[in-house]
C-alpha cells in the first residue's frame, strides 16, 4: 500500500515499525522520512512529517496506517475540494488590471484533471498527539497558479476520512 524511506537509511525501504525511530533528529521527531504511494495512478514520493516532542506514539503510527488505508477512496474528493476552494476563495483575489494577464494568472480550473496539472502534493503531516488525538492528518500541496511568491500552498485537515478544513498550508503546522 505504501513504502517508507529515511535519509538515515539512504532511502532504503524500511519496515513500518522502524520508521518513527529513524525520524528522530536528537531534539524532535520530524519529517526526515519520505513516503511512497499511488496518487491518481502515479507512484509519488512525498515528505512524511510526524511531529512529536517525545517519541512518536502508537496512536500516530495507527493514524498513518488508517489514513493510508482510506486514502485511495478519498483522493478524488480531496482534489474536488481544492477545485472548489480555488474557485471560491483564491481565483481572481488579486492580480493585474489587464484581463488577459489576469486569465494567465488565474486559469479556468473546473475539474480534478485540470487541477492535478497545477498541484504538487508535498507532505503528509501527523501532529503531536496532545494537539490532535482524533485521527487527524494534514496534507500540504503547492500550486503553480496565481503569484504565490510566499510559498503559502494549500493545507487540508482530514479527520476520520472527512475534510474538516482547507486553507493556507500553515493550517497543517
Amino acid at each position: 500500500m505504501y513504502k517508507l524511506y529515511c535519509s538515515s537509511d539512504n532511502w532504503k525501504n524500511l519496515n513500518k515499525s522502524r520508521i518513527f525511530e529513524e525520524m528522530y533528529d536528537g531534539d524532535y521527531y520530524t519529517g526526515e522520512c519520505k513516503i511512497k504511494f499511488e496518487f491518481f495512478g502515479k507512484l509519488i514520493t512525498i515528505n512524511l512529517q510526524v511531529m512529536s516532542e517525545a517519541e512518536p506514539t502508537e496512536y500516530q503510527r495507527e493514524t498513518l496506517d488508517k489514513f493510508m488505508r482510506i486514502f485511495p477512496s478519498i483522493q478524488e474528493k480531496i482534489i474536488k475540494r481544492i477545485v472548489e476552494y480555488y474557485n471560491k476563495e483564491q481565483k481572481n483575489t488579486y492580480g493585474p488590471d489587464d484581463r488577459d494577464e489576469m486569465k494567465k494568472m488565474w486559469p479556468d480550473i473546473n475539474s480534478v484533471d485540470e487541477m492535478l496539472k497545477h498541484l504538487e502534493f508535498n507532505s503528509i503531516i501527523i501532529q503531536d498527539e496532545y494537539l490532535y488525538n482524533d485521527g487527524t492528518v494534514f496534507l500540504a500541496f503547492f500550486y503553480d497558479y496565481g503569484d504565490d511568491t510566499e510559498g503559502d500552498g494549500i493545507g487540508i485537515k482530514i479527520t476520520d476520512g472527512e475534510i474538516t478544513e482547507i486553507g493556507y498550508i500553515s493550517i497543517a503546522f
